[in-house]
C-alpha cells in the first residue's frame, strides 16, 4: 500500500511539473493561434467585432487552462480508480518479508506446494509464493446503480403521476368548460335556429300580407280604370247637353214671335235639360271624390308596402347576420371538439409513458430482487471462508511459533494442510461456480439481444407493412386525383369557323389536312387531347332556313369531322363581306364546350360587315359591329387565332387587335400572317399555329409565377424576387453601383417546432396560427451592415434590396425582400408570417430528404447520391420596433426555375431537376393531395421562393389551389421520367406510371 501511494504521488508530481512545463513552453500568442485555427471566418469576425484584442487573448489563455485543468481532473479520475481497483489487491498480494536467520526454512517451505492459495496474516512471516486471490465482486456496484436507477425511475414516475393528476384536473376543469360553452352555444344555437324560425314565419306573414295588398291594389286599379272610364263617358255627355242647350238658347232667341204654348214647351225643355245637367254634375263630382279617395287608398298602400319591403329587406339582412353567426357558433364548436380530441390524444400518450416506465420499474425491481438475493447467498460463502481463513490463520499462527520453538509438530502440520486443501477446492468451486453464473448471465444476455433483435425486425416489418399499405391506399387516392385533373385540364376544345363561300374551297380543303398534324402536335406540346368541332358558315341571306349554319358538334373522331367538311356545299353571296359575326355567335351560343381551354380558329379569305372593318364599296350590313362579339369571346376565355388569308381581311384583323389591346387580352387574339404562303403551304402552317396557340391557352412553357392579385403596377412582369436579382448581372459590389444607407440589425433566425410541423404535415394552414407555440425564434446578435438605399431588383410580388455586414467576407451577400412598395414590415409577427411558406418548405425537404436516406438504407444501399438541397435560412432584421425587413443569404450561380405554380415543368435532365420535380409530387404524396409545393427554384443546392397550391386555395396569393394542382398533375404524366429514379425509391408511384 505504501509502494502504491508512493506511486500515486510521483504520478501527481509529474502532471504538476509537465503543466508547468505546458505553460513555459507556449506564450499567449501561441494560445490564441492555437484557437483560432478552429474557427470559421465568421465566427472569428463575430468575436473580433465584439471583443478587443487583449479580451479575446484572455478568452483564450481562460480555455487553455480550462482544458488543462480537465485533463488534470480526468488523469486524477483514472488514477482514483486505478486505486480502488487494485487497493484491495495490493494489501493481500503483498509480498511477504524473507524469514531470517532460519537455516530449516529452506527445507521446510519446500514442503509447500507452489502457486498455493493462502489467506493473509499482517505483521507475519510468509513462504514465499504465498498469496490470497480474491475475486472481485462488482455485484455491489451493480446493485448501487440498479437502486440508483430505482430511486430516479421512482422520482420520474412520481412526477409523471403528479402531472398526470394535474392533467387530469386540468383536463375534467375544461372539459367541463367545454361542456358548459358547448351547452350555452347549443341553447343560443337553439335560440337563434328558433328567432330564424320565427323571422322565416314573419317574413312569409309579411309576404302574404304583400301579396295580399298587391291584390287588393290590383282590384282598386281595376276599379280605378273603370270608372274614369265612366267619368269619361259623362263627361262626353256632358259636353253633348252643353252643345244641345246653345242650340235650344239660340232657337230660343230666333223663335220670339211664336206661340206662348211653344215658348212653355221650350221652357219645360230647358228645365228638363238643367236638371239632367245638374244631375250630371252631381255624379261626377261624387265619381271624382270616389276617385280622390282611391287614390289616397293607393297612396297608403304604396306607403305601406315600402315599409313592408324596407322590413322585409332589414329581416333578410338580419336573417343573414344570424345565420353567419350561427356557422361562426358550428365552427367553433367543431374547433373545441378538436381541441378536446388532441387532449384525449396527449392523456393517452402520458399513460402510456405512465405505463412504460411502470412496467420498467417492475422489472428493475424483480432484478434487483434477485441480486439482493444472490449477494446474500455469496454474503454468507464470504462469512464462511472468513471463518475458515481465522481458523486456518490461528493453525498456522501455532505453527509458526511452533517452527521458531524448532519444535516439530506432524500432526498440526497436516491439519493445516488439510484445511488448506479443503480452502482450496471450496474456492475452486466457488471460482467454477462464478465462472458457470457468468456463461448463464452471458447467454441469458445474448438470448435476449436475440429476442430484442427478431422482435425489433419484426416491428420494423410491420412497420414496412402498414407504411406500405397506407402507401396503396394513397395511390389510389393519388390515382383518382389524377383522373380527376386530366378530366378537367387534360383536354382541349377546337372550333374551326370556316368561311364556305365558293372562293375558300383551295383554303378549306388545307384546313382539313391540317387536323390530324394540329392534334398530334396538340398532344406533344401539351400532353393534351383536343376535341374539335366546326361552323360552316356563308353569308346573313344564305343562310339556311333552321336559322343556324351547318355545324359539327365536339368530337374527338377526326375523320367524322374531314367527312363533315367534304359535306358541306360552297356557295356565293351577294356583297364581298361575309357574315364573321353571326358564325361567331352560333359558336358561342349553340356549341358545347367541354374543357377549361378553348381555341377558336377563323379561316376566312373576306372581312366582316361593317365599314371599319373593310375598304369596299358595297356592304348591305355596313352599320354592322363585331366588337361585342369579341368581348364575350374574352369574357368566355376562348382564344381567337385569325389567319390572313389575303389582303383583304388585313383591315378587320388590325381592327380586331385594337379591341383585343382595349381590353388588355392580347394574350388571347392570334394572328397568322400566311399571304404570301402558297395554298398547298397552309395546311402546315395552321398545324404549327395550332401548337403555338395550345402552348399559349395551357401556359406549359409560362415559368412565371401565377397570382389571384391583379398587379396593377408591374403587369408584365412574371419574375420572382431572386429570379429578377438574377437578372441583374454581377452585384456583389453593390456599394460601388448605387447609393447604400449604414444601420444596425438585431438579426432573428426563425425555423418551425419540429412537433408542431409534424402533428399538422397534412394541415399546414394551421402552423402560425399560435406563433409563440409554433414558430422557435433564436437571436443571431447584432449585425452592423450597409444596404442599398432604393430597391436594386423588381420581382413580381417583393422589391429586392441588398445587403452586407461591414465585417463580413466579400462573397457573403444578403438579400432583403419587401412587399411591392419597398416598405419595410410593421411588426416582428407579420414579418415571420410572410416567411411561413418558405419554412414549412425548409422542413418538408428535410423530412424529404430523410425518407430518400431511409429507403436507401432499406435497400443496403451505400451512398446517397442524391443532392442536399437545402431551403436557406430566413432572418428576420429588426431595425427599429416598427421597422422589420425578411432577409436570406444569397449565393453565386445560375439561378433555375423547375417548375411554377400553373403547370410549367422544367425539361432539362439534369439531377436537380430530377429532384425537384420528385419534391413537388412527394409532397403532394405525404400529404394526399391536400397541398403541392410548387413554384421549385434556386442557385444551386439552395431553393427560395416557394408557392403552394392547396386543396382550398386559402394559403397566400400564389395558391392557385386545385386548379395549379390539376395543371401540374397533368404535365407531369408526360414528364413523369424526371422524378421515377426517387418515386420508385420511395414507393410512391402507381403501377400504370411504373411501366
Amino acid at each position: 500500500m505504501q509502494n502504491f501511494n508512493q506511486q500515486g504521488f510521483e504520478n501527481q508530481q509529474y502532471a504538476n511539473q509537465q503543466k508547468d512545463i505546458n505553460q513555459q513552453n507556449y506564450t499567449p500568442e501561441q494560445i490564441q493561434a492555437y484557437y483560432q485555427q478552429s474557427l470559421t471566418p465568421e465566427q472569428l469576425a463575430y468575436l473580433q467585432s465584439i471583443y478587443t484584442p487583449e479580451q479575446l487573448q484572455a478568452y483564450y489563455l481562460q480555455l487553455y487552462q480550462q482544458q488543462l485543468l480537465a485533463q488534470q481532473q480526468q488523469y486524477h479520475q483514472q488514477v482514483q480508480q486505478v486505486q480502488l481497483q487494485n487497493g484491495i489487491q495490493n494489501q493481500i498480494n503483498q509480498v511477504p518479508q524473507k524469514i531470517q536467520n532460519n537455516q530449516n526454512h529452506q527445507q521446510q517451505t519446500q514442503q509447500f506446494p507452489q502457486n498455493q492459495v493462502y489467506a493473509y496474516a499482517p505483521n507475519q512471516v510468509y513462504p514465499p509464493n504465498f498469496y490470497i486471490q480474491q475475486q472481485p465482486n462488482n455485484n455491489n456496484e451493480r446493485l448501487r446503480q440498479l437502486t440508483s436507477q430505482i430511486r430516479d425511475l421512482e422520482t420520474k414516475i412520481q412526477y409523471l403521476e403528479n402531472e398526470k393528476d394535474d392533467l387530469e384536473n386540468k383536463k375534467t376543469k375544461e372539459i367541463k368548460n367545454y361542456q358548459t360553452q358547448l351547452q350555452y352555444e347549443r341553447d343560443k344555437v337553439k335560440q337563434l335556429e328558433e328567432d330564424e324560425k320565427k323571422k322565416d314565419e314573419a317574413i312569409l306573414n309579411y309576404k302574404t300580407d304583400q301579396f295580399q295588398t298587391n291584390f287588393k291594389i290590383s282590384q282598386l286599379e281595376k276599379q280605378c280604370t273603370k270608372l274614369q272610364d265612366q267619368l269619361r263617358e259623362k263627361e262626353t255627355e256632358i259636353d253633348k247637353l252643353n252643345s244641345n242647350n246653345q242650340k235650344i238658347q239660340f232657337m230660343t232667341q230666333n223663335t220670339k214671335n211664336t206661340t206662348p204654348d211653344y215658348e212653355k214647351q221650350m221652357q219645360q225643355f230647358c228645365n228638363q235639360q238643367q236638371a239632367l245637367l245638374q244631375e250630371e254634375k252631381n255624379k261626377y263630382k261624387l265619381l271624382n271624390n270616389q276617385k280622390n279617395s282611391i287614390e289616397d287608398e293607393l297612396k297608403q298602400k304604396d306607403e305601406k308596402i315600402i315599409q313592408l319591403e324596407k322590413q322585409s329587406q332589414d329581416l333578410q339582412i338580419q336573417v343573414e347576420k344570424e345565420h353567419k353567426y350561427f356557422l361562426n357558433a358550428q365552427g367553433e364548436i367543431a374547433n373545441w371538439q378538436r381541441k378536446f380530441n388532441f387532449q384525449n390524444k396527449q392523456q393517452e400518450e402520458k399513460d402510456s409513458t405512465i405505463d412504460n416506465l411502470t412496467k420498467q420499474l417492475r422489472d428493475s425491481k424483480f432484478e434487483n430482487s434477485q441480486l439482493v438475493n444472490k449477494l446474500k447467498g455469496e454474503e454468507e460463502s464470504k462469512i464462511a471462508q472468513q471463518n475458515q481463513f481465522k481458523s486456518i490463520e490461528k493453525t498456522y499462527k501455532n505453527y509458526i511459533e511452533e517452527l521458531q520453538k524448532n519444535k516439530s509438530n506432524n500432526q498440526n502440520k497436516s491439519k493445516f494442510e488439510d484445511e488448506i486443501s479443503k480452502l482450496k477446492n471450496e474456492m475452486l468451486q466457488n471460482q467454477q461456480k462464478y465462472e458457470e453464473e457468468q456463461k448463464k448471465a452471458e447467454l441469458l444476455k445474448e438470448q435476449e439481444y436475440q429476442e430484442n433483435k427478431i422482435k425489433k425486425a419484426m416491428q420494423e416489418q410491420q412497420r414496412l407493412e402498414n407504411r406500405k399499405q397506407e402507401n396503396k391506399k394513397i395511390k389510389e387516392i393519388m390515382m383518382k386525383k389524377t383522373q380527376g385533373s386530366l378530366e378537367e385540364c387534360g383536354k382541349l376544345d377546337i372550333c374551326y369557323v370556316v368561311d364556305f363561300t365558293l372562293s375558300m374551297q383551295p383554303y378549306v380543303e388545307q384546313a382539313r389536312c391540317c387536323v390530324q398534324e394540329s392534334l398530334k402536335i396538340i398532344k406533344q406540346q401539351t400532353n393534351r387531347d383536343t376535341n374539335i368541332s366546326s361552323i360552316a358558315y356563308y353569308d346573313i341571306e344564305q343562310k339556311p332556313k333552321t336559322g343556324s349554319y351547318f355545324q359539327f358538334d365536339f368530337s374527338n373522331n377526326v375523320q367524322n369531322f374531314q367527312q363533315f367538311m367534304l359535306d358541306i356545299k360552297f356557295e356565293g353571296g351577294r356583297d364581298p363581306p361575309e357574315d364573321v359575326r353571326g358564325a361567331l355567335e352560333q359558336m358561342m351560343k349553340n356549341l358545347k364546350w367541354k374543357s377549361k381551354f378553348k381555341i377558336a380558329i377563323l379561316i376566312t379569305d373576306s372581312p366582316c360587315h361593317g365599314k371599319k372593318y373593310h375598304s369596299f364599296p358595297v356592304d348591305f350590313h355596313s352599320d354592322d359591329d363585331i366588337t361585342q362579339t369579341l368581348h364575350r369571346l374574352i369574357e368566355q376565355q376562348i382564344i381567337l387565332i385569325g389567319f390572313n388569308l389575303n389582303d383583304k381581311t388585313t383591315k378587320m384583323y388590325e381592327e380586331f387587335k385594337k379591341v383585343y389591346e382595349a381590353k388588355n387580352a392580347q394574350d388571347f387574339f392570334l394572328l397568322v400572317d400566311v399571304a404570301g404562303l402558297k395554298v398547298h403551304q397552309l395546311a402546315e402552317k395552321m398545324a404549327s399555329s395550332l401548337g403555338s396557340a395550345s402552348v399559349n391557352a395551357t401556359q406549359v412553357k409560362q415559368s412565371g409565377t401565377k397570382s389571384k392579385k391583379q398587379q396593377q403596377e408591374r403587369p408584365k412582369n412574371k419574375d420572382g424576387a431572386m429570379e429578377a436579382l438574377c437578372k441583374q448581372g454581377d452585384f456583389f459590389n453593390f456599394e460601388q453601383q448605387t447609393k447604400v444607407v449604414d444601420t444596425v440589425f438585431t438579426v432573428l433566425n426563425v425555423t418551425i417546432n419540429d412537433q408542431v410541423f409534424n402533428n399538422n404535415l397534412q394541415s399546414i394552414n394551421n402552423i402560425g396560427k399560435q406563433p409563440n407555440k409554433d414558430y422557435i425564434i433564436k437571436e443571431e446578435g447584432k449585425w452592423s451592415c450597409i444596404r442599398t438605399e432604393l430597391p436594386f431588383a423588381f420581382g413580381m410580388m417583393k422589391d429586392v434590396f441588398l445587403m452586407k455586414k461591414k465585417n463580413g467576407g466579400p462573397e457573403e451577400l444578403y438579400v432583403i425582400k419587401t412587399p411591392l412598395g419597398s416598405k419595410p414590415y410593421q411588426s416582428q409577427l407579420e414579418a415571420i408570417q410572410e416567411c411561413r411558406s418558405h419554412l414549412i418548405c425548409q422542413q418538408l425537404m428535410k423530412k424529404f430528404k430523410n425518407d430518400i436516406a431511409d429507403a436507401l438504407e432499406q435497400q443496403n444501399f451505400q451512398k446517397n447520391e442524391y443532392p442536399n438541397v437545402v431551403y436557406s435560412d430566413f432572418l428576420i432584421l429588426e431595425e427599429t420596433k416598427n421597422k422589420y425587413w425578411i432577409a436570406e443569404r444569397f449565393f453565386k450561380g445560375e439561378f433555375v426555375k423547375y417548375n411554377n405554380n400553373f403547370g410549367y415543368i422544367n425539361e432539362e435532365i439534369t439531377n436537380l431537376n430530377k429532384f425537384a420535380q420528385a419534391f413537388s409530387y412527394y409532397t403532394f404524396f405525404i400529404s394526399k393531395g391536400q397541398y403541392m409545393i410548387n413554384d421549385v427554384q434556386g442557385v444551386g443546392n439552395y431553393f427560395t421562393d416557394p408557392a403552394i397550391n392547396t386543396t382550398n386555395g386559402d394559403f397566400d396569393d400564389t395558391d392557385l389551389g386545385q386548379e395549379g394542382q390539376q395543371m401540374y398533375l397533368v404535365n407531369f404524366q408526360s414528364k413523369k421520367a424526371l422524378a421515377f429514379e426517387i418515386l420508385s425509391l420511395l414507393n410512391q408511384l402507381n403501377e400504370d406510371q411504373e411501366q
